[in-house]
């Protein structure tokens, strides 16, 4: 069984005139519309998951509750 551990993050910090590129991607792309759905079908396949077997139920909280 795989052990979680918490760990810090330690982030790079850039300069104030760090020239950022690239585009915003637009709330009205294929990929937002694909992540909605992909989120959704994740959500369907945990809950039919957690039906067949409540103790993935209890395991699903105590990583919950280790990530706090």
């Amino acid at each position: 069984m795989t052990k979680f551990e918490k760990t810090a993050i330690i982030a790079e910090l850039i300069s104030d005139d760090f020239e950022m590129t690239g585009e915003a991607m637009p709330l009205q792309t294929d990929a937002v519309e694909f992540n909605k759905r992909s989120l959704a079908e994740l959500d369907d396949v945990l809950d039919e998951i957690i039906e067949r077997n409540p103790k993935w139920m209890a395991r699903l909280e105590q990583i919950i509750e280790a990530g706090k």
